[in-house]
């Protein structure tokens, strides 16, 4: 059964997201290398606020330049919910290769190992929730330094 405040506080996440994802960009993180996408993390919710016992909810904004991708990885302590905001997001998940558009939605499962890229011509950007800590796995990363 879906707790109702689960999915208020994840849609209120996603929602303050996808405003500040479109409209405004805070202290960006610099790629770790000249091929990764841009990205900052935009919101962060306790769990704990909304009666759990643990766990987060963090929001990070991703901009991929034409050419950009991000190398395979796998959802370690985590479950992300994708939505492509602008351009096309090309996911690699072992031979399985999908194409997501403006406005599709995305879930990869704690475990899932995938890549993205961005083989289009136009900016791609996808705003990525996180739910974490709710299975044992590593401590999520800190939030960047302001």
């Amino acid at each position: 059964m879906t707790h109702p405040r689960i999915i208020g506080t994840l849609t209120g996440c996603l929602g303050l997201a996808l405003v500040l994802g479109v409209t405004h960009i805070r202290a960006q993180q610099p790629a770790a290398d000249a091929n990764r996408p841009a990205s900052e993390m935009v919101a962060k919710v306790s769990l704990a606020e909304v009666g759990l016992p643990a766990g987060a909810a963090s929001a990070t904004r991703f901009v991929y330049a034409p050419g950009r991708a991000m190398t395979p990885h796998t959802h370690i302590g985590r479950t992300s919910i994708i939505t492509v905001v602008q351009g096309q997001l090309t996911e690699h998940r072992g031979d399985v290769v999908h194409v997501y558009k403006a406005g599709d939605v995305i879930s990869v499962s704690e475990g899932t190992t995938h890549a993205n890229e961005n083989a289009g011509t136009e900016n791609l950007i996808y705003v990525e929730v996180n739910i974490t800590g709710t299975k044992p796995g590593p401590a999520p990363a800190p939030a960047p330094a302001k």
